[in-house]
């Protein structure tokens, strides 16, 4: 779980910001809004060493939109080798570390030292930051255990 945290700290760190958006751009990942199916909030994908993070541009609250995208920018990072697709479709490969790897990137990145003050200065519970970041409660609990309390 360190290694989450770390990863997204760094980045915060270097480039004074824990926007999924803004980092991309830093980065050199792009992003791609396209009209996907509703069930496929984004994925990641490297054609021809192209790291590239596709957007249902169907999502229209900001905050989900930030969540998917630190998701899949943290398997830009994390998986840059991997194609979940292939996994998937054509092996027995179990993609679910690969999963929660990318929510707690996501995580730690959005629920940075700036975004935790202001959940603890408004006394916010897990749902309630939950709700505020688009993350999954689960992600947030296991983020607040590792960065501290609400």
């Amino acid at each position: 779980m360190e290694r989450f945290k770390s990863a997204a700290d760094a980045l915060v760190e270097r480039f004074h910001t824990a926007d999924p958006f803004a980092l991309c751009g830093f980065l050199d990942v792009e992003l791609l809004e396209l009209p996907l199916p509703a069930r496929i909030r984004g994925f990641y994908a490297s054609p021809l060493g192209v790291p590239i993070v596709y957007l249902n541009s169907g999502l229209s609250d900001p905050k989900e939109r930030a969540a998917v995208c630190a998701h899949e920018l943290g398997h830009a990072l994390l998986h840059t080798g991997y194609n979940s697709f292939f996994l998937k479709q054509s092996t027995d490969f179990v993609t679910a570390r690969y999963e929660r790897e990318a929510d707690l990137f996501a995580g730690f990145l959005l629920l940075d030292r700036q975004t935790l003050a202001d959940c603890r200065a408004n006394g916010w519970t897990v749902e309630q930051v939950s709700r505020y970041t688009a993350l999954p409660p689960r992600v947030v609990e296991q983020c607040l255990r590792e960065r501290g309390p609400v």
